[in-house]
C-alpha cells in the first residue's frame, strides 16, 4: 500500500524489453497469497515487463497505480509453468505513460466491473484489517 517502486534496469535498444517487476510463484489454487501493489508509483528508469508468471496460479494486481516508465506492450510474460486460465495478472484503476493495456497479454485482466473486482479488494484479498489498529498510520 503506497508503495514506490524504482525501476533501476539497464536502458536498452528500442526493440528490446528487459527485466520484471515482480515474479510471483504460485503452484496450489488453495494458497490465497499473491502480490499486491496499492496506491503504487512506479518510477526510474528501463524498459520492463510488469511481471512474469511462475506457477499455474500466481497472482499480482496493480491496482490505483501510476506508471512513470516504459512498460512492454504486452505488459505480462508467462514463466516456466503454464496454466493461464488460473492465473490472476490485473491492472485496476492506473495511470502514467506505461498504462495503455491496448497490446497487453491476452490472458492478463485490466479495469474489471466492480463485482468481478470484489475478490481482490483490500477487505477481501489483502486482509489488512490490523493496520487501522498499527500507531502512526494513514489509513
Amino acid at each position: 500500500m503506497n508503495c514506490e517502486i524504482r525501476v533501476n534496469g539497464q536502458l536498452l535498444p528500442l526493440n528490446v524489453w528487459g527485466g520484471y517487476i515482480i515474479a510471483q510463484k504460485q503452484d496450489s489454487q488453495r494458497d490465497p497469497s499473491g502480490f499486491v501493489f496499492y496506491r503504487g508509483h512506479v518510477s526510474r528508469n528501463g524498459r520492463v515487463f510488469l511481471g512474469r508468471a511462475w506457477g499455474p496460479y500466481s497472482r499480482v494486481i496493480f491496482q490505483k497505480t501510476k506508471f512513470d516508465i516504459d512498460v512492454a506492450p504486452k505488459g505480462w510474460m508467462i514463466g516456466t509453468r503454464l496454466g493461464k486460465g488460473n492465473m490472476v495478472y490485473l491492472e485496476q484503476d492506473y495511470s502514467g505513460k506505461g498504462s495503455n493495456v491496448n497490446k497487453r497479454a491476452k490472458w492478463s485482466q485490466h479495469n474489471l466491473i466492480e463485482s468481478k473486482m470484489q475478490p481482490y479488494t483490500r477487505a477481501n484479498f489483502i486482509q489488512d484489517e490490523w493496520l487501522a489498529t498499527q500507531p502512526g498510520t494513514n489509513y
